[in-house]
């Protein structure tokens, strides 16, 4: 058995004070500061790393959702770290001090970011892709937006070629009218409309506008009429 510095009473091997007078062991001082600093270090070099980083997410206009996720986590845990240096007064504070102000930092700008995340509401396979990346404009008629029939939107306010060839096409015209009162029947059947809309507007975007021929827009909307009808 070891023997206490100051008292020189009897004391445990790994007792870091002595029990009788109370003062720390020199050797287990020495030992602790060597291992507690690293918390220090590491919160500093974490929350400088996610610091930099959140300033390439804020310049990116749609920031790709798992490394913001991952940029997120980093700061949570830089933050702990450095808090649990400071609040047991480790060696290194000032850098524990700095690792907290960036994780802070980072954590605040990527929650500001949150909207911007890049989320799709369903996987798509390699046609899905290939359709967003060479996507052709739609035919439109070369005739005059003023005709007998109408879609469920106002013709004089459309902006996309895709809304163009429905308002120049009496049957497409027709077949959005149905869309439209199918899907409002089917929203007054589901109870998450959240999901429901978001479906929708996959739908709109990726689906009915990835076509460039009213052939194909046609059979579109025949299938997502009858998909909705039958939810």
């Amino acid at each position: 058995m070891p023997y206490c510095r100051y008292c020189s009473k009897e004391i445990h091997e790994t007792a870091s004070a002595c029990p009788h007078c109370g003062a720390e062991q020199g050797i287990d001082i020495e030992i602790r500061k060597k291992g507690t600093v690293i918390l220090a270090v590491a919160s500093l070099a974490i929350g400088l790393i996610t610091a930099l980083a959140t300033l390439n997410i804020t310049l990116s206009q749609s920031p790709p959702y798992n490394r913001y996720i991952l940029f997120l986590v980093l700061s949570v845990l830089a933050f702990v770290l450095g808090t649990i240096s400071l609040w047991k007064r480790y060696p290194a504070m000032g850098s524990a001090s700095v690792g907290v102000a960036f994780s802070i930092l980072a954590f605040v700008v990527l929650l500001d970011r949150w909207n911007k995340v890049e989320v799709s509401y369903k996987p798509r396979n390699s046609t899905d892709s290939l359709a967003q990346e060479v996507r052709p404009t739609p035919e439109v008629p070369k005739q005059s937006l003023n005709t007998s029939w109408a879609p469920s939107y106002d013709c004089s306010k459309v902006t996309s070629g895709s809304e163009r060839l429905i308002c120049s096409n009496k049957q497409l015209s027709e077949a959005d009218v149905r869309l439209s009162k199918a899907y409002a029947e089917y929203l007054t059947r589901v109870t998450n409309k959240k999901v429901a809309k978001n479906q929708q507007m996959y739908w709109l975007k990726n689906i009915r506008d990835a076509c460039s021929t009213a052939e194909c827009m046609l059979n579109a909307y025949a299938i997502r009429i009858a998909k909705l009808s039958q939810q």
